[in-house]
């Protein structure tokens, strides 16, 4: 009949080799599954005995000691693992062979190898991978290892490594050949090739030219093979080989928040239009305070690789507590990449505004030129972990009516990630904004151009754009912003996670924020639901601030982290 049992594991051993040991114990995995017989319990036994005495040598105890005893006469059963380490056996020197003089080698500390450091198997592999790395960034894709040959002196408790490399001949590229294309003209692909003819074989180029594609958005498989171009060549004939996406995308996503209610956005996106990689976009977004329709046009390759044409077309409906308003605002700019992560972009627009506040109607025309900067640092777009995401723009504002005035707004943002714990998953995230219009008093810039803290992505527990000097008890919006958040994010399992956060800002009168004036501060925890596609966020977030008017609490519910 089945029996229940116990493990227990004892000895001079830390929590990390502990969790090392139960991870791989099959008596503490199958301990809800007993054997028949006490002598398959002790072939078990036996067996993680074995597993034990190999995860030790690989953590640098070669001569430990494991014993198992079972004690059958209490119930349940008990396996008792009694473990004794040694001494943990370091290493001694290091050595490398098969090189040739073309073949700058890591230094052993590059390699992650200290003299006197304690001999560890993923350390000993670890400096296999970088010195194979080495080889292939010098020219070398056909380089091997062999199998790091370890001395071991059990007197001395050391070791002495030797890794034997087998280089082979070094490599440039050759001919590109690119297959799979149906619709994209090939010359968009050739553009982004990295890489020259008679160049120095080089995988950092191909993995730079894998991002590029990927980021594109163009392709659902992207592959990049070689061959040699023939028996006795040096040339690398390289094959790039893609699937591109079907051209159209629809996307809808619904969000809730108590104030500004139930809010719908959709999305549809034709990528290829012209067969140059461009891409059209028209959204619209539809709420109790927000409805808006756009249309963007994206040209890649604007008289230079890195710069995207825009082209566009918005039209902004909002009824808020604040004000109502109504925009129409055609657009054109150029956005340059000067990496990965970092862009600028500038352009030109027209607004023609119609807005309402404390029952009076303004009417407004504006040529507008926006500067920015952006550098995202993120390594998720919408549950951030790492990096960080940073902006700063500046807009010159000029009126076209005799009697307008103009000014300039500008804007800084930052929002960065720090991962406190890895499992469970705990991140700490951040967030700053501040804001600034000058060139004209806060009565001649329309309302809907005015700074408002509060809201969904603003301060929470504080009304949609309510926070801002005031008149009539109305929020009439202000000529600076100053905004702060902080969250911690904690994934409880691969499904659920739970975050607590403090918000904290407000809108001034003055072109600056005022340190003499208060912050307001909103406090709050949610819930995260984790998807494939990103985080269903719900919060509920209370104001620490009495402001009359604002509910004892507000809701919000989206999709993706709140910043």
């Amino acid at each position: 009949m089945p029996f229940s049992y116990t493990v227990s594991i004892d000895g001079n051993i830390n929590n990390t080799i502990r969790k090392s040991l139960e991870s791989l114990s099959d008596t503490i995995a199958l301990k809800n599954k007993p054997p028949e017989t006490l002598s398959l319990l002790e072939i078990r036994a036996q067996a993680d005995k074995a597993h034990f005495q190999a995860v030790l040598a690989d953590l640098g105890y070669y001569d430990a000691q494991v014993t198992v005893s079972i004690n059958t006469h209490s119930t349940p059963v008990v396996i008792h693992y009694i473990i004794d380490t040694g001494q943990a056996f370091r290493f001694r020197s290091f050595a490398i062979t098969g090189s040739n003089s073309n073949i700058i080698l890591p230094t052993f500390t590059e390699l992650g190898l200290v003299k006197g450091q304690i001999a560890r198997a993923d350390i000993i592999a670890s400096a296999d991978d970088k010195l194979l790395t080495a080889l292939y960034n010098q020219g070398y894709p056909f380089a091997l290892t062999d199998e790091p040959a370890l001395v071991v002196d059990y007197l001395s408790h050391s070791i002495d490594v030797t890794y034997a490399v087998e280089p082979g001949t070094r490599m440039a590229f050759g001919d590109t050949i690119i297959r799979g294309l149906t619709s994209l003209k090939e010359s968009f692909v050739r553009r982004r090739i990295p890489w020259k003819k008679g160049q120095i074989y080089n995988p950092k180029q191909i993995a730079a030219l894998d991002k590029t594609l990927t980021n594109s958005g163009l392709f659902s498989i992207i592959t990049i093979s070689n061959e040699k171009s023939s028996a006795n060549s040096n040339l690398l004939t390289m094959i790039i080989t893609l699937k591109e996406r079907l051209p159209h995308t629809i996307k809808a996503e619904i969000d809730y928040s108590t104030d500004t209610k139930l809010g719908t956005i959709f999305l549809w996106e034709h990528r290829n239009l012209e067969h140059n990689g461009d891409d059209l976009q028209a959204t619209a977004n539809i709420s109790t305070v927000v409805q808006s329709a756009g249309i963007v046009y994206k040209k890649p390759d604007f008289y230079a690789l890195n710069n995207t044409l825009r082209e566009g077309l918005e039209l902004i409906g909002e009824h808020t507590d604040s004000y109502d308003s109504r925009t129409i605002t055609p657009s054109i700019g150029i956005e340059h990449k000067i990496t990965d992560q970092l862009s600028i972009g500038m352009g030109g627009g027209y607004r023609i505004d119609d807005v309402t506040q404390l029952a009076v109607t303004k009417y407004y025309n504006f040529l507008d030129f926006p500067f920015y900067i952006t550098d995202d640092r993120r390594n998720n777009l919408y549950d951030p972990t790492k990096g960080g995401n940073y902006n700063a723009s500046i807009t010159p504002f000029f009126s076209m009516q005799e009697s307008g005035s103009s000014f300039i707004k500008s804007n800084i943002s930052a929002t960065h990630y720090i991962m406190l714990m890895d499992k469970p998953s705990l991140v700490l995230a951040g967030r700053a904004g501040i804001g600034s219009i000058m060139g004209s008093p806060v009565d001649n810039i329309p309302a809907n151009l005015r700074f408002y803290a509060g809201g969904a992505t603003s301060v929470r527990g504080y009304g949609y754009k309510t926070l801002s000097p005031e008149m009539d008890g109305i929020a009439i919006g202000g000529s600076s912003l100053l905004e702060f958040s902080a969250e911690l994010r904690e994934r409880i399992n691969d499904k659920i996670g739970a975050v607590t956060f403090i918000d904290a800002g407000n809108s001034f009168a003055s072109p600056l924020p005022s340190w003499a004036e208060k912050l307001l501060f909103g406090v709050g925890v949610g819930i995260r639901y984790y998807t494939v596609i990103a985080p269903i966020r719900f919060d509920v977030a209370i104001p620490l601030d009495k402001v009359p008017g604002q509910a004892r609490y507000q809701l919000y519910f989206s999709l993706g982290q709140a910043f």
